[in-house]
């Protein structure tokens, strides 16, 4: 069966078709210029209307949690999963923390997008020790 992926609707595909070329996009209000995540169908701040900006990939970990047991038996455990500023802590994403052991990850760890495809369709952004 699989680790359970995302399934990309009208909102989402343009973020996963970015992640798919290796690169990390996040949603920026036309407005107030202001980035949230995920997306939604208007800025959670003003209620005005965003386009998709590119982001640098480049953030610190805000905090985590070693999980030890999965949401289901497909997931490998432990892992971490994160909540990570990004782009100067403009906007923030929750993720997994890669390419280091769990007892490594640390509040304020700078950390960098990586990209993992899945299939043909869906490459998980995750993050990794910078």
């Amino acid at each position: 069966m699989g680790r359970p992926l995302p399934v990309p609707d009208a909102m989402t595909a343009p973020y996963w078709e970015a992640a798919r070329r290796g690169q990390l996009v996040v949603p920026e209000c036309d407005a107030c210029a202001r980035r949230h995540f995920p997306p939604e169908a208007r800025c959670p701040y003003c209620r005005s209307t965003w386009h998709w900006a590119v982001s640098s990939g480049e953030g610190e970990v805000y905090t985590f949690s070693v999980v030890h047991r999965g949401a289901s038996p497909d997931f490998a455990v432990p892992y971490v999963l994160a909540d990570v500023d990004v782009d100067g802590g403009t906007w923030t994403t929750t993720t997994n923390i890669v390419g280091c052991e769990p007892d490594e990850v640390r509040i304020g760890m700078p950390v960098r997008a990586t990209f993992e495809a899945q299939n043909d369709e869906i490459t998980l952004v995750l993050f990794a020790p910078r």
